[in-house]
């Protein structure tokens, strides 16, 4: 079974609609350490049940969200043995699945970057690459690029960007783009490649596209994309704020809420 990457607009959801905690258990939520602002808690939320949703009806395995000592999510079932990995910003959330493996993923708003970004993020080529550039709309979205590619292959090994020496990951001229416009995609060229790394070369493969919008995207793991799957707005999202006493279920199993994720993927 193929990994999937699939992308869910933020428009018309709410932490007050009935059903979206109620897919984790509390102690999932407090594994999780599901905290922010009311837009970061939502993204959160999205993020973590669609993984869990997916997991489920797609690749028929069941179990507990917990964390690693070093912070990465996984899902605790004696049935999976994949990955997943998820990113949010703005009004964006990915979430990447594969069924064996490991997989990393990670979405950015485009946006004007501080020069001291420059100096701790980019390789001594990548920098002039981005010097190179026309304008300063072709800058920020090829800093984007460079920065999303190398978040997914960090959350792929597992190493994170604490202690992560971002300038000796290498992309420069090696990270061709697809440009998305939801939900229709056009196709380009190669994928990017870590330099310096003939090994890997041959067994991670990336993928970034930029997508409708000014977000960058990007993937890395044993499979490539031709382009997210995009997940429309929820149709039959429950209106009904939940009860205060009801925001979290006291039960440790997954509960199929009629009219969320079930409706998209049973």
């Amino acid at each position: 079974m193929k990994s999937c990457l699939v992308a869910v607009s933020l428009d018309n959801w709410t932490i007050e609609n009935e059903g979206l905690l109620s897919l984790l258990s509390e102690q999932e939520v407090r594994a999780l350490r599901l905290h922010g602002t009311k837009r970061e808690l939502l993204s959160s939320l999205v993020g973590y049940t669609l993984a869990k949703s997916l997991i489920r009806f797609r690749y028929h395995a069941e179990g507990e969200l917990k964390r690693e000592r070093g912070g990465k999510p996984y899902l605790d079932s004696p049935d999976w043995e994949g990955d997943f990995s998820m990113s949010h910003s703005e009004n964006l959330v990915v979430c990447a699945i594969t069924p064996t493996g490991k997989i990393g993923v990670d979405v950015e708003k485009a946006r004007p970057v501080m020069n001291e970004l420059i100096r701790e993020c980019l390789s001594e080529q990548e920098r002039k690459q981005w010097m190179d550039a026309s304008n300063d709309e072709e800058r920020k979205a090829l800093f984007f690029r460079f920065w999303t590619l190398k978040e997914a292959y960090l959350k792929f090994t597992g190493a994170g960007l604490i202690g992560a020496s971002l300038p000796e990951l290498d992309f420069a001229g090696k990270a061709q783009t697809q440009a998305v416009s939801a939900p229709d995609a056009r196709e380009d060229g190669s994928y990017p490649v870590l330099l310096h790394n003939e090994k890997e070369q041959d067994e991670v493969k990336f993928c970034h596209f930029e997508l409708a919008g000014g977000y960058s995207l990007a993937s890395c793991g044993d499979e490539r994309f031709s382009a997210p799957e995009w997940l429309s707005s929820p149709r039959l999202l429950p209106s009904k704020p939940i009860h205060a006493s009801r925001k979290l279920v006291r039960e440790t199993g997954f509960r199929k809420v009629p009219g969320l994720w079930s409706s998209f993927f049973s």
